[in-house]
């Protein structure tokens, strides 16, 4: 009897070392990381004039291309962490989108599934058909997302993602300029920005 048991306990215990082995050891995805992404912004436009009250809807796509860097904290497989943003249009008349995001993702294998959330900035503009006057703005809205990033080597990483901007509605107010009078026209914009990226993460 004590034979048999003791030849169990050295079969669980060789088992449990061939199972160790075996394992797979998890991806790292702790630290700072910066990266270069590209895509593309589909941009929805809402064009009120108050003082006629005319509307218009208008829609664009538009290339950008941008920079980004951040820092991932990991707890097991839950990844947590916090980005910075930058992208340019790269139309005849560029403007800047910038935003400040949280990020929460899953890893599996060599890959990570996120969600994001946070703030962003855009630079717009509107003239004035008539006398040529221009107001430029900086607009402010939620930014919402999610991506999937995949480690191709310790140090690099490739991403797909979508971020959807919504700053609501802002005002422009033009100063009456013979033989125009003043005028009011609202603006509501969104877009949705499709990229991928590549990351180099300092480890």
């Amino acid at each position: 009897m004590r034979f048999i048991i003791a030849t169990v306990g050295w079969c669980v215990v060789g088992a449990s070392a061939v199972f160790a082995q075996d394992a797979t050891p998890a991806t790292n995805w702790q630290g700072f990381y910066v990266g270069l992404a590209g895509g593309e912004a589909l941009a929805d436009i809402q064009l009120v004039d108050l003082n006629r009250q005319a509307s218009r809807t208008d829609s664009n796509n538009e290339a950008v291309a941008g920079a980004f860097g951040g820092y991932n904290w990991q707890l097991g497989a839950f990844v947590v962490g916090a980005e910075i943003d930058w992208m340019r249009n790269l139309s005849s008349e560029p403007s800047d989108f910038m935003t400040a995001r949280a990020r929460a993702g899953w890893t599996f294998g060599q890959s990570m599934i996120y969600g994001t959330l946070g703030i962003g900035t855009e630079q717009g503009y509107l003239q004035h058909l008539g006398t040529g006057q221009r107001i430029d703005k900086t607009l402010t809205g939620i930014v919402v997302g999610g991506g999937l990033e995949s480690m191709l080597s310790q140090n690099l990483s490739i991403r797909a993602e979508g971020l959807y901007f919504d700053p609501g509605k802002e005002q422009f107010d033009f100063a009456a300029s013979p033989p125009y009078a003043a005028a009011s026209a609202t603006v509501d914009l969104s877009h949705v920005v499709w990229r991928a990226g590549l990351t180099y993460h300092f480890k």
